[in-house]
């Protein structure tokens, strides 16, 4: 360009300089003419006249020579068209590059300093709360809010060090000031609002998205709300204004809730799939034999009956839609206000996910407790390596995400579950307690300060995790991060679910009703209480089937054998409908546990290879249907959920928990299958109760002797209780 240039500048001089010659050389030659040559001024026409011929003669040649010259110029300056438009769009998109570099560390920024100021108001509401008389609400905290260093939205750091072996981080009473479960949503804040017996679809987990709604109302202004009542100024705050709390305590909840994700950040950062879009969710109900749609249809639904029966009538107690105000980094409240769903369909999908992801059972109850629930999870076991998406406990942020090309050891200690625990001075208040693990890397066995500190969830399957806390953890992901589809490249055991239940259609429905109900009672083994109420077994049941589930006893694939002994009530029938007589109404459900007749057995097994088979197609289609996106890029449109290496989309997540339950499916067919051709070789009902009764050999003198007890030869021979199959005779003593 450079060169180009250099030298259309010289042919422009050169070009000019002969223009200049030329011209002068044009005037002398007409000047020295005497034909040309005028004596006299009276011919002032003539003169005129070759004045401007003149002219005329002169700009034509001046602009024929400044269209050479610019032809020449662009000849020598013009690039060819293909490179030019080339070297444009490299440059368009080195600038596009380059903007978008320069948003996202603005972006990544902004959130950093937006999470500074969550953690400040947090602790400093913390610290109030120490220093009242209420400080008996946290009557363990060693730790403090942070923003998450090991790529996480927010978690919580150690204020000292803090040994392992079981030594508490965190406690905190169970007292309904603080702690949100079932039971005060319906004896105390919802009490004349919910029938007394009321059972929603989504059970406690959506009691206590209802009262993570009211706190959310209690906790927004009441200026900018459809369902405000300027007649009812009485009223201070949206929402149901209980349990009633001190002003520091209701000022630390407020700022707890202010600092949970909005719905629009789990839905641009695909934190949960109750907020996935319709397409992400279509693939993951293909993908999992847990089926998301059942969770959603539940939600729908008592959104639906709680908005016609509860809300719209009360819409001050339950606003549709409340205003959170917009922080700055400077601490200071902006003019700007954002409006959030609150008692409506949307906004009771974006409280379950929150409760769902950030809830703990803890002594016979789910528990939603503020402050412990910014603990984020750490794999046990696993060294704390980081999680390949962002999403984890809906704490995540994009900006924030570690690679997992590079893991990070997040933790030195071992992580233990939330559980209950005692505590306070005389150690004997109840409460949910958050403990150390045991040390196991890098020589340390304790917390530094500014340390980061770890729970766990438990060992449980690829879409527990998906669907419940929106992450799927580093042991349930392959060891390649490009090998999202290999199950076998996971160091976690596969588990997958099959759903069976009694025909409705079966003659004997009845009587198999009457025995779930009556002779399959089942104590909570969990719960110290002695008034327990026994469960029944329910006429719908689901089932894990697992592959490589050590410690369990089972082999490789092997059904659990309480889904053996359902299917075969469930496919009981024919020639063996006789074990559903009165006789045997007290004894059928145990003889189920044990193969009942070839027919019987075979059509179980018949039954779980077609539930495999079944979820195994419903999977390769998604397969294909991928594949096909993959072939044709024209069709793929998946821009809006590309997010980077660091965090895979959910398309990728719904590829490792297909990868997963396939294996779990592939090994329990492949187990079943091999039953089927061995069914001749078990011991069934009718074989069983013959040698119970001692008619399993022929009668006769000698029939025993074979085998008699141990003892001298012919020492039973006058023993007539030994004639019969060298057992004892029905009806003796010892029989």
């Amino acid at each position: 360009t450079m060169f180009g240039a250099a030298v259309a500048t010289a042919t422009r001089v050169i070009m000019m300089m002969l223009l200049l010659l030329m011209l002068s050389l044009l005037l002398f030659s007409s000047s020295s003419n005497p034909k040309m040559m005028v004596s006299s001024f009276s011919s002032m026409s003539v003169s005129k006249s070759m004045s401007v011929s003149k002219s005329k003669l002169t700009s034509k040649l001046t602009s024929t020579l400044t269209s050479k010259l610019t032809s020449t110029t662009l000849a020598f300056t013009k690039r060819p068209p293909s490179l030019q438009m080339s070297n444009t769009n490299h440059d368009d998109d080195e600038n596009q590059q380059q903007q978008q570099h320069n948003n996202d560390n603005q972006q990544q920024k902004k959130t950093r300093e937006e999470l500074e100021l969550i953690s400040k108001n947090l602790n400093k509401a913390i610290e109030r709360v120490l220093a009242s008389p209420q400080s008996s609400l946290l009557a363990t905290c060693r730790v403090r809010v942070a923003p998450s260093p090991s790529g996480y939205r927010l978690g919580l750091m150690a204020n000292e060090r803090i040994n392992a072996d079981g030594e508490l981080a965190l406690g905190i009473p169970h007292d309904d000031m603080f702690i949100f479960t079932p039971q005060l949503a319906q004896r105390v804040v919802f009490e004349n609002v919910l029938p007394e017996n009321y059972d929603g679809w989504t059970g406690d987990v959506g009691l206590l998205a209802m009262l993570l709604l009211n706190e959310l109302a209690r906790s927004s202004s009441n200026t900018h709300s459809d369902s405000f009542d300027s007649n009812n100024s009485s009223k201070k705050n949206l929402g149901t204004d209980l349990p009633r709390r001190p002003e520091v305590v209701q000022n630390l909840i407020s700022t707890w809730v202010q600092s949970l994700p909005t719905i629009d950040e789990m839905r641009a950062g695909n934190m949960h799939p109750l907020l996935w879009n319709e397409e992400d969710q279509e693939v993951l109900q293909s993908s999992s034999t847990r089926k998301l749609y059942r969770m959603l249809d539940d939600a729908d639904e008592d959104a639906t009956w709680l908005m016609e029966r509860v809300w719209k009538h009360d819409p001050h107690s339950f606003p549709p839609h409340v205003t959170l105000p917009n922080k700055g980094a400077d601490g200071q409240t902006q003019s700007q206000t954002q409006t959030h769903p609150c008692f409506t369909t949307e906004g009771f999908k974006w409280a379950l996910s929150l409760v769902f992801s950030r809830s703990f059972y803890v002594d016979g109850s789910l528990r939603l407790i503020p402050i412990m629930d910014f603990a984020n999870h750490d794999d046990l076991g696993m060294g704390g390596n980081v999680h390949l998406n962002n999403n984890k406990n809906n704490n995540s942020n994009n900006s924030n995400q570690v690679n997992n090309s590079n893991p990070v050891n997040m933790s030195t200690v071992g992580t233990e579950e939330v559980t209950g625990g005692n505590m306070g001075r005389f150690n004997t208040v109840r409460g949910s307690v958050l403990r150390t693990g045991k040390g196991r890397r890098n020589g340390k066995n304790f917390y530094e300060p500014k340390r980061e500190v770890f729970l766990t969830h438990g060992p449980r399957s690829c879409a527990e995790y998906l669907l419940e806390y929106g992450f799927l953890p580093q042991r349930h992901l392959p060891r390649s991060k490009n090998d999202y589809a290999s199950a076998a490249s996971t160091i976690s055991p596969a588990v997958s679910e099959l759903t069976f239940e009694l025909r409705p259609d079966d003659r004997f429905l009845d009587d198999k009703l009457d025995i779930l109900e009556f002779e399959t009672y089942r104590y909570d083994s969990s719960s110290s209480s002695s008034s327990v109420t026994p469960t029944p077994m329910e006429p719908t049941q689901t089932f894990d089937v697992v592959s490589d589930f050590f410690g369990t006893g089972r082999g490789d694939g092997e059904p659990d054998p309480a889904m053996m002994q359902f299917l075969r009530l469930c496919e009981l029938g024919a020639s063996d409908a006789f074990l559903l007589e009165a006789v045997f109404r007290k004894e059928v459900w145990d003889f189920m546990s044990l193969p009942v007749s070839e027919s019987n057995e075979r059509s179980v097994l018949n039954t779980i290879a077609n539930a495999c088979e079944k979820a195994l197609k419903d999977m390769d289609m998604v397969d294909n249907n991928t594949n096909r996106n993959h072939n044709h890029p024209e069709n793929d449109e998946t821009d809006d959920n590309d997010h980077g290496d660091d965090a895979p989309s959910p398309a990728q997540l719904c590829s490792i928990v297909r990868g997963s339950e396939r294996k779990a499916l592939s090994r329990t067919l492949d187990f079943v299958n091999r039953e089927l051709e061995a069914l001749d070789l078990k011991e069934y009902y009718q074989e069983r109760r013959l040698k119970d009764l001692g008619l399993d050999s022929e009668w006769g003198d000698d029939a025993g002797a074979s085998s008699r007890p141990p003892g001298i030869d012919g020492e039973y021979d006058d023993d007539e209780d030994y004639r019969f199959g060298a057992t004892r005779v029905p009806g003796s003593l010892d029989w």
